[in-house]
């Protein structure tokens, strides 16, 4: 079923603009404490960011009366792409929006829409703000059958479009009725703010969340509670910063035409095929090829922010919201504490913008380049599944049976879309795995244990194509990273999956 926004109440009644409590927005009335807190608010019309009080655009007016625009309930950084297309039952073109908010490191698939709900939210929100009729949209081709060009050009002038609406408060000048477009936006998108506070994320019953499901706040990383939640901000704080950084039009375009270009490079179907028939191993050497010019592409940006950025990035990191980690900033590993802070949070913002346009195409070389590899190996793991521990040679049997490690791999690794956020899992289980021994508490597992103990849980997180799994990731992952303990742990879950793949079948 599809889930319509709700219509700004101002574009349909021809009023004012009505207070986000009110029944016209999906938001829920706010709360008591909701209330009490602070939201920021934008004044119009206003210049660039001047000195004021909070959260404020100010400037002065003829008149006595000053608009006032509540932005609390707006979300800041809306990272959207349209990820396939589909023909449902009466031959209609639907649309599949993956959407991630920088704000709460959330994911999730929009409710289904077709081109006519495009439509209708862009007429309703041009009428509050008529700026809105410039942003490239497709025209109506009346055709009984759209070429596959025609389709592809379509889906790119919508997606354009979003991404537009989505920045749109950086975008456009400021104006009372802004707000209410961006509100009205996300209920397209399938998501709401909770209260005038907007610091929580509620998402509607029809969306797909493809968020990991494990806590990474039980694992013993040395951080308190307080140091976790304000990593956690500040790392959402820095990918809010790159956010408006690929708004530039200068950044904008060279991401776009670094896209396109290696979407045209990647094989076509047939192509795939002809390779493996030439030899064994091209299609896998094409594959790796595109993988490393991805990578080296992120990793000039991600080089580029750092260092040309990094005044603006301290300045974030000083802010007293993240008073808590200043004991570890100013230690004397300060300076790396903040650099690997830095470059992981920036890294994951450009796979937001670099490998998630084309994962579809990307996907489909790995999957036909290593599908022998991984069929067989996947034979392999449904029979070993059906095994007792005591059969991988374990030194101690756990009573969970590794439970939480292999719920961390299944949801960290198999649901996450970000190869980043897959290494981040993998090395979460194993440090979960290294705490873990036969009566669950933090004693370190053996390094003799450890390989058989990782093998168990790789086998019974079922994680599918592993093999495919695990060139992406050797490929696009950070070449610093992989010189600690990242690169430790990946290299040991590489060789959990090379031991399962030498498993003689004769011995079943």
């Amino acid at each position: 079923p599809v889930r319509r926004p709700r219509r700004p109440l101002s574009a349909a009644r021809g009023g004012t603009t009505r207070s986000f409590g009110s029944p016209g927005f999906a938001s829920p009335p706010p709360s008591s404490s909701s209330r009490n807190h602070q939201t920021p608010i934008q004044r119009y019309p206003g210049k660039p960011w001047t000195s004021g009080e909070g959260d404020s655009f100010s400037t002065p007016k003829p008149s006595d009366r000053e608009a006032r625009i509540e932005m609390g309930a707006v979300r800041k950084g809306l990272c959207v792409r349209i990820l396939n297309t589909f023909v449902d039952d009466q031959d209609l073109t639907c649309y599949t929006v993956w959407v991630y908010d920088c704000e709460s490191s959330t994911e999730w698939y929009a409710p289904v829409r077709y081109l006519q709900d495009f439509g209708e939210m862009r007429n309703q929100c041009i009428q509050l703000c008529p700026e809105i009729s410039e942003f490239s949209f497709p025209s109506k081709i009346w055709l009984p059958v759209l070429s596959s060009q025609l389709k592809e050009a379509r889906l790119e002038q919508l997606e354009r479009f979003l991404r537009d609406m989505c920045a749109i408060i950086y975008k456009l000048p400021l104006r009372p009725k802004l707000a209410e477009v961006a509100i009205y936006l996300q209920s397209f998108l399938g998501c709401d703010a909770k209260g005038l506070a907007g610091d929580s994320l509620i998402l509607h019953h029809q969306t797909v969340s493809n968020n990991c499901l494990y806590s990474v706040g039980i694992l013993q990383d040395g951080h308190s509670e307080e140091e976790r939640e304000a990593r956690r901000n500040l790392k959402n704080a820095i990918q809010r910063y790159v956010y408006r950084i690929f708004l530039l039009p200068c950044i904008e375009q060279v991401a776009s035409n670094f896209v396109a270009t290696v979407k045209h490079e990647i094989p076509s179907v047939a192509e795939m095929r002809d390779l493996e028939r030439k030899g064994f191993g091209l299609l896998k050497d094409r594959a790796s090829e595109i993988l490393g010019r991805i990578q080296r592409f992120i990793t000039s940006i991600q080089t580029l922010i750092v260092d040309g950025c990094r005044n603006d990035l301290i300045s974030i990191a000083s802010h007293e919201d993240y008073s808590s980690l200043r004991k570890r900033m100013d230690s004397t590993t300060g300076e790396l504490y903040s650099e690997l802070l830095f470059r992981d949070s920036i890294r994951e913002h450009l796979e937001l913008e670099v490998y998630i346009p084309l994962r579809k195409s990307i996907s489909t070389v790995l999957v036909n380049a290593w599908r022998h590899d991984d069929m067989a190996i996947q034979h392999k793991m449904n029979a070993l599944s059906m095994r007792p521990q005591s059969y991988f040679n374990l030194a101690h049997e756990n009573p969970t049976g590794y439970s939480s490690v292999i719920a961390i791999l299944k949801e960290g690794v198999g649901r996450s879309s970000l190869p980043c956020m897959k290494m981040r899992a993998i090395v979460d289980a194993s440090k979960g795995l290294l705490r873990t021994n036969e009566n669950a508490t933090v004693d370190d597992l053996g390094a003799d244990e450890f390989l058989p103990a990782l093998v168990y849980c790789v086998v019974m997180s079922r994680i599918e194509r592993p093999c495919a799994l695990c060139e992406l990731l050797q490929e696009l992952a950070d070449e610093r990273s992989m010189l600690g303990e990242v690169g430790y742990y990946f290299s040991s879950f590489q060789a959990a999956i090379t031991h399962i793949q030498e498993f003689p079948l004769t011995e079943w």
